[in-house]
């Protein structure tokens, strides 16, 4: 049963407290609406109006729906008598479909109902849910106190349990085509209406139906062309002969093996010598790129399974790897799963893919503009391809606003697309809920993965519904990584622990393949990687543990490296281009309804990221006062002047200076980062002093003002 828990704007916080895992074993699924200036219609014939603002909301889908006996909004006002003033409804139900809530948890002020029955339903016979929960269980300002929160929240779930279980048939036996009647008490924003509607024409935000639903066709993404066969055996033999003709020249004797030609990449196999060393050959790349004229060379020694050494070389004209030709081939087509994924072709135009519940997590990093988006693109066309969006939701974090934003409105996104810090946080904690969640129902039928679970429950579905898996994307960890860093890494890396048998995955793309961003918690939890060109073997070896991904080419030309996979592959990964992607999603968006979000991971999002602001914000006042005690902190203040008349400053340097520890020295330097007095690291070498003794002081005037 799904409830509708009526609550004024600003308390719709209080679902955070819920303890969703006890209400939705007893199959309740509660949803806090804010009712200030909002008109609620349906729920088997039930309509509430409010005419503070205008806005308006369905709520047609809830079994019951559970309205405060007060309002917070006016603290110089009785609750029951502010509640009177603005709604006033007559229940012709028997007092069996709603509820009034009393408990000061809910309420948030002191003009409450303290039990009684609420003067503004007449002839209302329900009961009062959470009346048990003391004045004292509020503080005087409205606010929740956090410390009872919790235990005031599980008493009210305890109680609507209740309610309902004992009242299960009741409801079920309720006659959905009863009349009620309204008196608006001033109100001039709505008309009065003659009678309520059934909700049979009224919006399933969350339960849609997708039996209809038909996955896009194929013939919405372009096609590719074809390559000249015979220019590319010209192009090949003629490498060939050039490539032994250089190794002889240096004295590497070897005998050419099987030439594998991908679409931008060929492959030379050579096999050495009786006593020649694998590694001559490595340290003669730029040797043979010069003599090929080529852009760049990449030796594989050995090819991972034979005895020969891969020479790679770029084609003469490349043929890019088309999005559609992936989609069309047998191996996708008849892959069961629904998280299977295009990667691109290998270097013998050998088709690639993958599946992420199988990863089952996914880490993209490489240079900006080396193909990282076109590749997280390819990855959801792909599953767009594959799945209804009942069978898997997505959960796109964009912090820079317009990779993803093609995708809006899409049915298969739990929430709108999140570009804020605080969004993708409250979205990744989330994530975590859920996941308990999941495990909760699991457990309660003892199986051990989602796809055992959902194929129990299809074969018994009194035992609940099948779980959609979740994919979260996130393009670019970095800007999350500088606002929050510790925050974003620990959530990482619970999601990435435990959430795979739960069908939760994590997608992860980032431009800066540095251990700054790219930690090794994050690498630890995320097995497998695609590594677009970087700028440097020392990047390669962030993402990859090894270099050659300074070697490739760009463009969609990359290393997978697949968990479990000895070696990494390389791939030239697939192309779907902008209108291919909008074509696509505009053929999605017009079989789904006009409310495709979630509304209540949503308002759970949304709240979240409300908290954190505001923790955010309490860490900021706290940062402020350490500051300001350094103000009056002797040693500090001779750091910063030695820093300035020296023009550079280093840990090292501080130390034998001020004769302390390295642990203080690194916290000075970082609290000068933090005021502006020094730079930001740069490798080994000293930060750079950006001030002078003059700003200083002006500096230090302000902290001791402060």
């Amino acid at each position: 049963m799904r409830v509708a828990l009526l609550l004024a704007n600003g308390f719709e916080e209080i679902e955070a407290l819920m303890p969703l895992d006890l209400l939705r074993r007893a199959d309740i699924h509660v949803d806090t609406i804010g009712i200030g200036g909002t008109l609620i219609e349906g729920a088997h014939g039930v309509k509430v109006v409010a005419d503070i603002e205008d806005k308006d909301a369905d709520a047609s889908a809830y079994g019951m729906v559970i309205l405060p006996g007060g309002m917070p909004g006016a603290k110089n006002l009785d609750g029951a008598a502010f509640v009177d003033k603005i709604i006033s409804c007559t229940f012709n139900s028997g007092g069996r479909l709603a509820a009034i809530c009393a408990a000061p948890m809910i309420l948030g002020h002191r003009g409450l109902l303290d039990g009684k029955r609420a003067t503004c339903f007449p002839g209302f016979e329900g009961e009062l849910i959470g009346a048990s929960v003391t004045d004292a269980d509020v503080v005087t300002d409205g606010n929740i106190t956090t410390a009872r929160g919790m235990t005031v929240a599980l008493a009210f779930a305890e109680e609507l349990v209740s309610l309902i279980q004992r009242d299960t048939e009741s409801l079920d036996d309720f006659d959905e085509e009863l009349e009620c009647e309204f008196e608006i008490v001033e109100s001039e924003s709505y008309e009065q209406p003659d009678s309520c509607d059934d909700g049979a024409n009224a919006a399933e935000r969350n339960e849609q139906d997708y039996s209809k639903y038909t996955l896009p066709p194929t013939d919405l993404m372009r096609s590719g062309r074809k390559e000249d066969p015979d220019a590319a055996r010209r192009e090949t033999s003629g490498k060939a002969e050039e490539i032994i003709k250089t190794l002889e020249r240096f004295g590497v004797d070897v005998t050419l093996g099987k030439i594998e030609r991908g679409p931008r990449i060929t492959r030379y196999s050579v096999i050495p010598e009786a006593g020649v060393r694998a590694s001559r050959i490595d340290r003669l790349a730029d040797d043979i790129a010069l003599a090929l004229s080529a852009e760049s060379v990449r030796i594989e020694s050995p090819i991972p399974g034979k005895n020969a050494v891969g020479i790679e070389i770029p084609n003469d004209n490349p043929i890019p790897v088309m999005m559609r030709e992936l989609l069309e081939n047998e191996e996708f087509v008849g892959s069961p799963s629904k998280t299977a994924v295009c990667i691109g072709k290998d270097v013998s135009g050998k088709p690639i893919f993958g599946d992420i519940a199988k990863m089952p997590h996914l880490l993209i990093a490489g240079a900006s503009g080396m193909g990282k988006s076109v590749c997280i693109n390819s990855l959801i066309t792909s599953i767009l391809y594959k799945a209804k969006p009942d069978e898997v939701k997505l959960i796109m974090i964009d912090p820079k606003r317009v990779e993803l934003s093609v995708y809006r409105g899409l049915p298969h996104l739990l929430a709108p697309i999140i570009t804020e810090t605080e969004e993708s946080i409250s979205a990744l904690k989330w994530a975590i809920d859920e996941m308990n969640r999941r495990y909760d129902r699991m457990e309660s039928i003892a199986v051990r993965s989602i796809d055992a679970y959902n194929e129990r429950v299809s074969a018994e579905p009194e035992l609940g519904t099948p779980m959609p898996k979740i994919i979260i994307f996130i393009d670019e960890l970095n800007d999350l990584m500088i606002q929050a860093r510790d925050t974003v890494e620990s959530l990482i890396m619970y999601i990435s622990q435990k959430s795979r048998a739960v069908g939760i995955h994590l997608v992860i793309s980032t431009q800066r393949a540095s251990v700054d961003v790219i930690t090794g918690v994050v690498k630890a939890n995320i097995p497998s990687r695609i590594a677009c060109k970087v700028c440097s073997g020392i990047d390669s070896r962030t993402i990859l543990e090894h270099t050659g991904a300074e070697k490739l080419i760009g463009k969609g030309d990359m290393l997978f490296a697949a968990m479990a996979s000895p070696s990494a592959v390389r791939v030239q990964g697939a192309f779907v281009s902008e209108d291919d992607i909008a074509h696509v999603v505009d053929f999605i968006k017009a079989q789904a309804g006009a409310d495709v979000y979630d509304a209540s991971v949503t308002e759970s999002i949304r709240n979240g990221a409300i908290k954190v602001a505001a923790e955010n914000s309490e860490a900021d006042g706290e940062d402020d006062a350490n500051k300001t005690s350094y103000a009056n902190d002797r040693k500090f203040i001779n750091a910063v002047e030695l820093a300035i008349n020296n023009g550079s400053v280093a840990t090292s340097f501080l130390q034998r200076k001020l004769r302390i520890g390295y642990g203080k020295a690194a916290n000075y330097i970082d609290i000068m980062e933090d005021l502006g007095i020094v730079g930001e690291r740069c490798g080994t070498k000293p930060r750079e002093v950006l001030i002078t003794l003059e700003e200083w002081q002006e500096i230090l005037k302000k902290l001791t003002n402060t």
